[in-house]
């Protein structure tokens, strides 16, 4: 009543059966029907967060996901790197953050759901970290999250998908190489 605001606390960690955070935000990028950005440090999905960003993306809703240009582990930079092109394919825009390290873990679905919280996305947060996010179910929180995130989208460079495909052959094995540490990070 103080607020006006619905509220849901999401905790998720190694305690419990379910990977709860991904579950929300696989459940939030099945129901969008508009646009969904998704900001965060660290991008090491799995294969139903990436199956579900690619989706959302082909069946209209417009997706964006904003990274940091560079984040204080190297080795998640370069993974993250390895699903980019894979995502552009499909129509996601992927935008990287020039503004120093960005570390903000939001979500917003169209224009009526939020989530703020803890958790990267990555399988660490996912499955074996202690997390903690907050779900806000109306439509001027999510706005003002939006806002925020128009903020970092501002202070972002698109990444040109012809010029990713460009890359050293050296870069891509690289990228390969390091992906295969992703249930790690």
């Amino acid at each position: 009543e103080a607020g006006g605001v619905v509220v849901q606390t999401v905790a998720s960690g190694p305690h419990l059966r379910a990977a709860v955070m991904r579950d929300v935000m696989l459940e939030a990028l099945h129901a969008a029907t508009e646009r969904v950005i998704l900001t965060t440090p660290y991008f090491v999905p799995d294969e139903p967060v990436l199956t579900a960003m690619r989706l959302a993306s082909l069946r209209g809703v417009r997706v964006d996901l904003v990274v940091p240009r560079r984040s204080d582990k190297r080795i998640c930079d370069i993974v993250a790197r390895s699903f980019f092109e894979p995502l552009l394919q499909n129509g996601v825009r992927i935008f990287r953050h020039n503004a120093g390290v960005l570390h903000a873990k939001t979500m917003t679905v169209d224009n009526s759901f939020a989530l703020v919280g803890s958790a990267n996305t990555d399988m660490r947060s996912f499955f074996l970290n202690f997390e903690l996010g907050l779900l806000l179910y109306e439509a001027d929180a999510t706005a003002m999250l939006r806002f925020c995130q128009q903020s970092y989208l501002d202070q972002s460079t698109p990444v040109d998908e012809k010029r990713l495909r460009s890359r050293p052959r050296s870069w891509r094995l690289l990228e390969g190489t390091a992906r295969l540490a992703a249930p790690l990070l």
